[in-house]
């Protein structure tokens, strides 16, 4: 459908919402995917934490073990 804006151009309706439509899809795309990774970031950074804690967990009790063999040989 052609009409003419404020500025007084002749312009084409249906070209123009299919551009604003393909825009804002692909605003929305890249939010998506952004949003994505953002949390895909944040759950690894969590996991990291997790793990090192796992982590100090295990190598403390390899040291209690450690000291009690140690403690109970003499």
């Amino acid at each position: 459908m052609l009409a003419i804006n404020s500025n007084g151009v002749l312009v084409d309706q249906y070209a123009k919402q299919k551009f604003l439509l393909k825009k804002y899809s692909i605003n929305t795309l890249v939010f998506v995917w952004k949003a994505f990774f953002k949390t895909l970031a944040v759950l690894l950074k969590l996991g990291a934490f997790v793990l090192k804690i796992v982590s100090y967990i295990f190598l403390g009790m390899t040291a209690i073990l450690l000291l009690l063999f140690v403690t109970r040989r003499r």
